[in-house]
């Protein structure tokens, strides 16, 4: 006999709900993801900007901080717009900035909660369209009239 709390155990999928059920789980799940989604919407909005992104991208690339100056060399922006958008960025919690003296240093946060608002948001999306595709499949409706892999 297997010990329950063996922890090589196998990972437990999630059960695939009734069709009444999951008329009932799918609406309520989806307003579930929609305040999810919403706790996020900041971060979402400060990346909807391709300056924005491109700044974050080169905030990624470069180890530790980087001066506005060195940012709109990467970016190809001028100085104000650089600080715009990394005001954006600090505000939605994606950049901090610290101080050397009289200069500003801008790095990726290092806020766990929000990164793991975003994570968990990401992983229960692919968890509710993972059901979706599997009743989809074994419906033979497929996705769009494509089958879902």
């Amino acid at each position: 006999m297997r010990d329950p709390c063996d922890s090589e155990r196998e990972s437990i999928e999630p059960r695939e709900p009734a069709d009444s059920a999951w008329d009932a789980f799918a609406p309520r799940r989806m307003t579930e993801l929609a305040e999810e989604f919403s706790s996020c919407r900041q971060v979402f909005i400060a990346l909807g900007n391709e300056s924005r992104q491109q700044i974050f991208i080169e905030r990624l690339r470069h180890w530790g901080g980087m001066r506005v100056g060195e940012l709109t060399v990467c970016v190809n922006l001028s100085r104000p717009a650089v600080s715009h958008h990394l005001k954006v960025l600090r505000e939605a919690g994606l950049v901090d900035m610290y101080e050397v003296g009289t200069r500003n240093f801008y790095h990726v946060s290092a806020d766990l909660a929000l990164w793991a608002r975003m994570a968990r948001l990401a992983g229960d999306a692919e968890g509710f369209v993972r059901q979706v595709a599997r009743r989809a499949e074994s419906a033979g409706d497929g996705c769009g009239g494509k089958r879902v892999e």
